[in-house]
């Protein structure tokens, strides 16, 4: 039933703090495409994911991340995220089973995109965390909430769409 993924990562980094992974272009054979672990202020700058059975991923503690200009292609996972903060801006998901997936995290993402989801597919699987979405293509109907601690916030999701305007 099709070929089986290499199982490491294209791009493995861990415990490297101020990590700048800037434009490289992954097509497809990897479990995953880029991943960073147990480290702090990450930056994905610029990178391309494709066909990886999970595009970009992230966890045991990886705070003041920022993904950037990013595009993921084709892959079932687009981004997964686990006890992460930070920034995602400009990214698009493309052809994904799910898009977004947030654990235990307090992310920012600013004009992510996602295209052609799965038709049963998920746009965000939230686990639990804040996640602010500004001038994103989701709908709330589109955000998977799993079950919520007793000492979640009430409102763990944001949406919100700003315009605007240059006057002369």
């Amino acid at each position: 039933k099709g070929v089986k993924p290499i199982e490491d990562a294209a791009i493995s980094v861990s415990y490297s703090p101020l990590t700048e992974v800037k434009g490289n272009h992954i097509r497809g054979g990897f479990a995953i495409g880029i991943t960073v672990n147990y480290q702090s202020d990450s930056i994905l700058h610029g990178n391309t994911v494709e066909k990886c059975a999970h595009g970009i991923t992230g966890g045991y503690g990886i705070p003041s991340t920022m993904l950037k200009k990013c595009i993921i292609r084709g892959c079932g996972v687009g981004i997964k995220l686990e006890g992460a903060t930070g920034v995602l801006e400009d990214t698009l998901v493309e052809g994904a089973t799910t898009a977004f997936h947030i654990q235990n995290a307090d992310l920012q993402l600013t004009s992510f995109h996602i295209k052609d989801l799965d038709a049963k597919g998920t746009a965000v699987l939230f686990d639990t965390g804040t996640l602010t979405l500004l001038n994103c293509n989701i709908a709330p109907g589109q955000i998977k909430v799993g079950p919520q601690p007793a000492t979640a916030k009430a409102d763990p999701v944001t949406c919100l769409q700003y315009v605007i305007v240059g006057v002369k």
